[in-house]
């Protein structure tokens, strides 16, 4: 007797609408922070450093800050929730750069701590990095990497 064998696939989350973005300002990281980049590595924590990369993605492709959240279009994110949504609140993913910032990267990168060999875990967050559509500079990564 033979069985059929069919991939089977289920739904663990429903991630929203895609709105694809581009970038509409050029901007580096270091200009959008208040000091120098080496003193701000050393000084922030990791999950500052996670919410002023989204930031910095969200203002490369135009959102602006209004009150807690960051706003374009029809959508908006709170990084202090960790929510991306439509404005009337239904769930929705951003596609930048190669990847979809969305409620659920957005908790898998701040929730990041993995363990292991030092190669495999750099990739795995790289690996996130890129998912989630946030262009990380390099020292940037090495930095935050160091910190886990």
């Amino acid at each position: 007797m033979k069985k059929n064998k069919e991939a089977k696939q289920k739904v663990k989350e429903y991630l929203g609408r895609v709105y694809h973005l581009t970038p509409t300002k050029e901007l580096s990281f270091e200009n959008t922070l208040s000091q120098d980049l080496v003193e701000y590595l050393e000084k922030t924590g990791k999950q500052r450093i996670i919410k002023d990369l989204v930031i910095y993605e969200l203002m490369k492709h135009g959102f602006s800050k209004e009150g807690e959240v960051f706003v374009n279009g029809e959508c908006m994110v709170d990084i202090e929730k960790n929510k991306v949504c439509t404005i009337r609140n239904s769930k929705a993913a951003l596609g930048m750069n190669e990847g979809f910032l969305c409620d659920y990267h957005l908790r898998k990168l701040l929730r990041f701590n993995e363990s292991g060999e030092e190669e495999e875990v750099s990739y795995k967050l790289a690996k996130l990095f890129v998912e989630s559509g946030i262009s990380i500079p390099k020292e940037v990564f090495i930095a935050y990497f160091n910190k886990i």
